[in-house]
Formats: structure tokens, C-alpha cells, sequence
């Protein structure tokens, strides 16, 4: 059973996640309550929370324990997320998730002006769907959805939106023209 302080507690982590680095303990943090969560059955989606903590940025390392400790989580992280994808039902419950996201966006893009926020959430969905493809979405929807939201209308409410906007736009141009020139392929793998 879905535990709602658990949910609470990921999503609130996936706000923070957006706009600061974590130190190399807040990381391990994380990871530790999120595996916990997920053995416990206290979360029975965990596959966003999992790729927001991949996808995150860390500050400096600057010790060899420190090292140590952030290879250790991104090994139990990958883990989690192979184990996530063992049972053929959630390859297709990403499937799913994939098609939805993605004509929630087109929708939402092409009628309004949208929020950091969903600037952001936006990209990582791109992201994952690039990094763990499934059966449903094609390398040309790929392109096509890269570039509905680089010329996305982004409403900026800080600098510091603004500075975070510019690098994600300037990655999602990178990974736009890799696909578009056959650099970068989304293998069909499920």
C-alpha cells in the first residue's frame, strides 16, 4: 500500500532537485529512504523518483571517502532501476507513462505559455525516454517532441530559472541534432 508521506516526501525532493546541487551525504540520503520506500511497498511507482536522483546534480567531490559514497549510490541506483524494469509489466506500465506524458505535453505546449516547471519536468521525461526507450516511442517522435519544447513559451520567474533554462535548452539542442544525424539512436529494447 502507497504510503502518501513517502510520495510527499519524493516529490518535495524532485521540486528541491530542480534548482540545487546535493552535497554527497543529501545524495546518499536519498538513496537510502528511497530503497527503503520501494522495499517496503510504501511507493509502487518509484521510476521517476529513481531518475530524478540519477539525473541530479552533485557538488564537488572532493574527498576519496566522498567518492566512494557517490559511486555506491549511483550503483544502487542503477540497480533499482533494472530491478524496476525486470517485470514485463512495467515496461509496459512505461509504455503507457510515456504516451500520456507526452500528449499531455503536446496538448499543454501548443495551447499556453508554460511554467519552469514544467520546462523541466518535460526535460527529464525527454531524457528518460531517450536513456530508457521502450516499444512506443520512435527516435522521429523523439526529434519531434525535442523540438516542440526547445521552442517552447517558458514563463521565467528568477535568474536563476532563467541560467538553468538556458543550459537545458542548450543540452536539448545537443541531443536534437545527435538523433536528427543519426548520431544518437533510441534502440528498441523492449
Amino acid at each position: 500500500m502507497e504510503n502518501s508521506t513517502y510520495i510527499k516526501y519524493f516529490e518535495d525532493m524532485i521540486e528541491y532537485l530542480k534548482f540545487y546541487d546535493l552535497t554527497v551525504n543529501e545524495f546518499k540520503t536519498y538513496y537510502l529512504r528511497l530503497s527503503h520506500a520501494i522495499e517496503k511497498g510504501f511507493i509502487k511507482k518509484p521510476l521517476k523518483y529513481i531518475w530524478a536522483l540519477l539525473n541530479t546534480r552533485v557538488r564537488p567531490i572532493l574527498t576519496g571517502n566522498d567518492e566512494e559514497t557517490f559511486n555506491y549510490v549511483k550503483m544502487g541506483l542503477s540497480a533499482l532501476m533494472l530491478q524496476t524494469f525486470k517485470d514485463p509489466n512495467n515496461s509496459k506500465m512505461l509504455d503507457d507513462y510515456y504516451r500520456n506524458e507526452f500528449a499531455k505535453m503536446e496538448q499543454i505546449i501548443s495551447l499556453n505559455n508554460i511554467s519552469f516547471e514544467m520546462f523541466a519536468s518535460y526535460y527529464s521525461l525527454i531524457n528518460m525516454a531517450i536513456d530508457i526507450p521502450t516499444k512506443s516511442i520512435s527516435s522521429t517522435e523523439l526529434i519531434s517532441l525535442i523540438r516542440l519544447l526547445f521552442n517552447a513559451n517558458v514563463e521565467i520567474l528568477t535568474p536563476k530559472e532563467c541560467e538553468r533554462l538556458t543550459q537545458m535548452k542548450a543540452k536539448l539542442e545537443k541531443k536534437y541534432y545527435s538523433l536528427l544525424n543519426g548520431e544518437l539512436t533510441v534502440p528498441k529494447t523492449r
